[in-house]
């Protein structure tokens, strides 16, 4: 699709080698403050580890998804008909900031972080070697006939989905709030939203490097509130 040119020094963009596969895959091969994008390869007899790095200075995770799918897809057609795709020249992504301005988006003198401000947090932020921050991660997996029936309820009371799991999510953070019951208490949320399909015209996938803005909100959340009706409030 493009050349990315590197200064001399650069680390290179694949690495390919035979060795004993290790436990866990090098899920990060880009080289720290020195590579934008990388292919790692590693070969054990006939088993192949291939894990993909993109800087998300130069693509986020739709982009980088795409470049994941447009690999794969070149690979199948070469290695089940022996034959490349013919390669079609495309422009590099451009920058996020332009493709706004160019649709008449103007920048703000306020980020919207400030929404936030007065609010609380009831949990602990834990902390790994290196001393920053570690999201608390608790992933629940709904059988596909409750997400079905999930998706009709939010979609007849005209919530997004993404409101109703945000809702649910504070309503029960506002349970680790030393605080009583009764009392309303502000909780901050922060939500990334994929901006293309919201311009006019919509940004193609490939066509700006990282999509993705923060939106800010501030909910006022007691032991009574309804995640639909905090989920309304939210992006």
């Amino acid at each position: 699709k493009f050349l990315l040119v590197s200064e001399g020094e650069a680390e290179p963009a694949l690495f390919a080698r035979e060795e004993a596969l290790p436990a866990i895959p090098a899920l990060w091969p880009l080289a720290e403050g020195k590579s934008l994008i990388a292919v790692d390869v590693v070969s054990d007899g006939d088993q192949h580890w291939v894990s993909f790095g993109l800087h998300h200075g130069i693509a986020d995770g739709r982009l980088a998804a795409h470049y994941y799918q447009g690999f794969w897809t070149t690979y199948t057609q070469i290695t089940t008909t022996g034959t490349a795709p013919i390669a079609t020249p495309a422009p590099i992504p451009r920058a996020p900031e332009k493709l706004l301005r160019e649709r008449g988006v103007v920048q703000l003198d306020l980020s919207g972080v400030e929404r936030l401000d007065g609010a609380v947090w009831g949990g602990k932020a834990r902390s790994n070697t290196a001393g920053f921050p570690v999201e608390n991660t608790r992933r629940i997996c709904l059988d596909q006939e409750t997400t079905a029936a999930l998706r009709r309820a939010v979609r007849a009371r005209g919530v997004s989905m993404n409101g109703v799991v945000c809702g649910a999510i504070v309503k029960a953070e506002r349970s680790m709030v030393a605080a009583p019951e009764a009392e309303p208490v502000a909780l901050g949320l922060k939500c990334l939203v994929d901006f293309r399909s919201r311009g006019d015209p919509p940004i193609g996938i490939a066509e700006g490097t990282n999509c993705y803005a923060a939106a800010y909100s501030r909910l006022v959340v007691n032991a009574a509130s309804d995640p639909v009706d905090l989920g309304r409030r939210v992006v």
